[in-house]
C-alpha cells in the first residue's frame, strides 16, 4: 500500500553536507587571547577582521552577510581604503602582532564539521593564512596573497572525524551552527615591522574558497608570550609554515586534499557489504509490495519542497524509470545527493528490512557511487551503475547500518566517490 500524495509531498531533497545549509564561515576574531578556547568570549578578542563593526551580530556565529566566496581579483569582502586603519573602531580595533608571537584566529562552525552528530564526510580541503607585502597601498590579488603563506593549517583528513584544520571546534555537537572554532599559529620571527593585510583562506569543496581579511600591525620587538602559547598551538593540531610558499604549492595542497578524500572514501566503502546490482531492467516495475513505504517515485516526481546545491544541480527529468519523472543530479567529484523527510523521521525496525531504488548514471560501468544514511549510519554500500536503469536492493541493517530513525535528519545519501563528474538519476525509492 502506497502512502498518500499529501504525505509524500512532505519530503525534502537536500545535498549532502549539513542538512539544510550551504557552506560558509568567516573570521570572527583576528586575535583571541585564549589558545584553548571552547566557548567564545568577546572580552578575549584583541583584534577583528576588516569592517567587522558593520557586520557584528548580537550573538557569536550569527549570519550577517560577512561570509565571502573569493575570486582572483577580489580576495577580500570589504575593499581596502587608502587609510588602512579606517575600517576599524575603538570597540572593534585592528590586531597588533609581534614577530615570533603565537596568535589565534576564531570562526563559527556553521555546521561544517565531521563529527558524531553529523557524519565523517563533511569536507575541508585546506586552511591557510597568508600576508600581503609590508605597508601595502592596495590588496594583492589572490595569487599575490598566496605567494606569502605564513601558516598551513590544513591538517583535517577528509572522511575522518578528527576535529582538525577548519574543523577544530571542540564543542561542535553542542551547537552545530554557532560553536567556536580556533586555530593558532606563529608569526614569523623575521617579519619586518609595519602594516599588513592578512588573508584567512578556507577551501570547503575543491575550488570553493571562503576568505576573511584582517589588517594587522606588526611591531618591531619579539613576543614575550610565544613560548607559553606554542604548546596551545600544538594542541590545536595545526601544521605551521613560517616560510613563504607559492600559488603552485597551494594548488598542490588542493590536489593532495582531493586525493586524501578519494582514499578515505574508497577505504570506507571497502569495509562495507553493498549488495550487487541486478541486471539493467526496462519497462514498468511491478506494483509495490503491501506495506511498502514510498519515499520517491513517479507519483511524487515534483513533491519535494526545497533543494540546495552542493557540488550539484538538482532537477527532474522525463522519462523516469517507469515513464514519468525522476530526480536528476549533476554531481561533481565528491558531491552527494541527500534525500530527507520534512516531518519527523521514522523507525524502520519491525516494519522494513530493505531499501529499494532504481538508478542510472551518465557513464557505463561506473563503480564510484556509494549509498549511506547520514547522521548515524555506520556503513556505506558501493553500487555499480550504468547508462541503463538498474534496480538495487540494500539491506538496511547489514548493508547500510541504518540508524534507529531514518530520513530525518538521517537522509539517504547518493555520493559520487569521484574522480569524474557524473549525471545521476534516481527513481522509485522505497522501503520494503
Amino acid at each position: 500500500m502506497r502512502y498518500s500524495n499529501a504525505r509524500i509531498a512532505a519530503a525534502i531533497i537536500v545535498l549532502w553536507c549539513a542538512v539544510g545549509v550551504t557552506a560558509h564561515s568567516w573570521v570572527a576574531c583576528a586575535k583571541y587571547s585564549d589558545p584553548n578556547g571552547q566557548t567564545y568570549d568577546d572580552t578575549k578578542c584583541q583584534g577583528y577582521a576588516r569592517g567587522w563593526s558593520n557586520f557584528v551580530g548580537s550573538i557569536f556565529g550569527e549570519d550577517r552577510g560577512y561570509d565571502y566566496i573569493a575570486n582572483e581579483n577580489n580576495p577580500c569582502k570589504v575593499p581596502r581604503t587608502s587609510d588602512i586603519t579606517a575600517a576599524y573602531t575603538a570597540r572593534y580595533p585592528m590586531a597588533n602582532y609581534q614577530p615570533g608571537e603565537t596568535v589565534c584566529l576564531v570562526w563559527p562552525s556553521k555546521n561544517h564539521v565531521a563529527a558524531p552528530c553529523t557524519n565523517p564526510f563533511i569536507p575541508d580541503n585546506g586552511l591557510l593564512v597568508a600576508l600581503s607585502p609590508v605597508n601595502p597601498t592596495a590588496d594583492p590579488t589572490m595569487s599575490g596573497f598566496l605567494q606569502h603563506v605564513i601558516a598551513n593549517l590544513s591538517t583535517h583528513q577528509n572522511g575522518v572525524i578528527d576535529f582538525k584544520g577548519f574543523q577544530h571546534c571542540p564543542l561542535f555537537c553542542n551547537n552545530m551552527d554557532k560553536s567556536m572554532c580556533e586555530q593558532c599559529f606563529t608569526i614569523p620571527a623575521n617579519l619586518p615591522p609595519g602594516y599588513y593585510t592578512m588573508l584567512w583562506w578556507w577551501q570547503f569543496n575543491l575550488g570553493q574558497v571562503y576568505t576573511s581579511c584582517a589588517d594587522i600591525k606588526v611591531g618591531s620587538g619579539s613576543s614575550s608570550s610565544s613560548a607559553s602559547s606554542s604548546s596551545a598551538s600544538s594542541s590545536s593540531g595545526q601544521s605551521q609554515a613560517t616560510t613563504t610558499t607559492t600559488t603552485t604549492t597551494t594548488t598542490t595542497q588542493a590536489t593532495t586534499a582531493a586525493a586524501t578524500t578519494a582514499a578515505a572514501t574508497t577505504a570506507a566503502a571497502a569495509t562495507t557489504t553493498g549488495s550487487p546490482a541486478p541486471p539493467p531492467v526496462t519497462g514498468s516495475p511491478t506494483g509495490a509490495p503491501a506495506g511498502t513505504m514510498v519515499i520517491y517515485d513517479d507519483a511524487f516526481a515534483t513533491g519535494y519542497v526545497s533543494a540546495w546545491s552542493w557540488q550539484a544541480t538538482i532537477s527532474t527529468v522525463t522519462p523516469g524509470y517507469s515513464g514519468s519523472s525522476a530526480l536528476q543530479a549533476q554531481l561533481l567529484p565528491w558531491g552527494g545527493l541527500q534525500i530527507g523527510y520534512s516531518n519527523a523521521g521514522f523507525t524502520w525496525q519491525g516494519k522494513w528490512t530493505k531499501l529499494y531504488f532504481a538508478a542510472k548514471t551518465s557513464q557505463d560501468n561506473y563503480n564510484s557511487v556509494d549509498v549511506w544514511f547520514s547522521a548515524g549510519g555506520t556503513k556505506r554500500a558501493p553500487v555499480s551503475l550504468g547508462t541503463q536503469w538498474s534496480v538495487h536492493t540494500l539491506d538496511l541493517a547489514n548493508d547500510l547500518g541504518a540508524p534507529a530513525s531514518i530520513f530525518n535528519p538521517a537522509g539517504l545519501v547518493f555520493f559520487n566517490d569521484g574522480p569524474t563528474p557524473i549525471t545521476l538519476t534516481v527513481d522509485l525509492i522505497e522501503l520494503q
